[in-house]
């Protein structure tokens, strides 16, 4: 594989899991800023909802892809 590429998969690996990790982080950081700027549960939880689901549908098609791929097929 191309050391390029290799770099390119690297990166986004490493952006992505930042991503994650700030949102599965979201516990944490959910009483202070509430506290903070005086928000309620609904407001600031609703920065999650499109994610997760945004997410999901990724994951599912992700999934669908492995399992519409032929065996023994090469790209």
């Amino acid at each position: 594989m191309n050391n390029k590429i290799r770099l390119f998969y690297g990166i986004v690996g490493f952006i992505l899991l930042i991503f994650l990790g700030v949102s599965y982080a979201w516990s944490i950081f959910i009483q202070p800023l509430e506290t903070e700027f005086g928000w309620l549960r609904t407001s600031s939880g609703s920065y999650l909802s499109p994610f997760w689901m945004i997410f999901g549908l990724f994951i599912c098609a992700l999934a669908c892809s492995f399992l519409i791929r032929k065996p023994g097929e090469t790209r």
